[in-house]
């Protein structure tokens, strides 16, 4: 019968492997983006004996350069901002779309079958796996359009006599900072009286920031201004007119001002308005 021995590598490269000294074995080393290399033959005639070999594996130096767009795909069709975790043996890595316009780019290996599940990060949509794809060309894309739960509970969407609908209105994303120091504030709420977001931190994505929203509001008009209220405890509130198009992405950022700084503003208006008293 066919003995199948499989072990890891430590961080360093270094391997130990138990063999039986009455068996013949073929050594296989692969690892993620080399070449594999095979020893063909290997036997211990002796038991305790301690058999060493060195391999050297080639890095594959044919990669692609993966790209794509990932999408609302039940009726409202803007960008969504979404996960995308690649899969294969000994391989596993999570990209982010720009949550903007939903953009991708990731560099992977041809001839390598990757597994793909992507997830939106936005609540109320369904993941969307794709798997042993496998890439011949050095540059590939690939769009992908994400549905919405059969709960029908993604924002911009309403269950109506049992079928799921769209709503009218568009989103506004973007990041709430302190407007003195620039600190994204976390816990920052966002609404327009019916619906409210609330900032957040986006620790696995390293290229979003904390202070991060994703809002949709309703709107009557293809274009309109809606009226939001910022507020976050120890901060002045702060009321802000945003435009907000049908089916887009809006990107807009907000700064708030904090209680301690108004104080030291009013305070130092106050010694400026007795201290001209007095010269008077």
């Amino acid at each position: 019968p066919v003995v199948s021995i499989n072990i890891l590598a430590d961080t360093d490269g270094y391997y130990s492997l138990p063999l039986a000294s009455d068996e013949v074995y073929d050594l296989t080393v692969s690892g993620y983006g080399y070449q594999s290399s095979t020893l063909d033959s290997v036997s211990i005639s002796t038991a305790g004996e301690i058999f060493v070999h060195d391999f050297m594996l080639e890095p594959i130096s044919d990669e692609v350069t993966l790209s794509g767009r990932i999408t609302d795909g039940s009726g409202q069709g803007y960008p969504l901002y979404a996960r995308i975790l690649i899969e294969t043996t000994g391989f596993s890595e999570s990209v982010f779309t720009d949550p903007v316009n939903g953009t991708f780019e990731v560099s992977l290996f041809v001839d390598i079958p990757y597994d793909l599940t992507i997830t939106s990060m936005i609540d109320g949509y369904q993941q969307l796996v794709e798997t042993q794809i496998v890439f011949d060309e050095p540059v590939e894309n690939r769009s992908y359009a994400l549905n919405v739960s059969p709960e029908c509970d993604a924002p911009g969407y309403r269950m109506q006599a049992g079928v799921c609908s769209t709503l009218q209105g568009g989103v506004l994303l973007g990041y709430v900072s302190d407007q003195i120091s620039g600190e994204y504030l976390n816990g920052v709420s966002l609404s327009d009286g019916n619906v409210s977001a609330v900032t957040s931190t986006t620790s696995a994505d390293p290229d979003v920031e904390d202070g991060f929203y994703w809002l949709f509001l309703p709107t009557a008009d293809d274009t309109q201004n809606v009226r939001l209220s910022l507020s976050k405890w120890l901060y002045v509130r702060l009321v802000a007119d945003a435009p907000v198009t049908q089916s887009e992405i809006t990107a807009i950022d907000f700064s708030l001002e904090s209680c301690q700084h108004r104080l030291w503003v009013v305070l130092q208006q106050l010694v400026t308005a007795i201290r001209d008293l007095f010269a008077a």
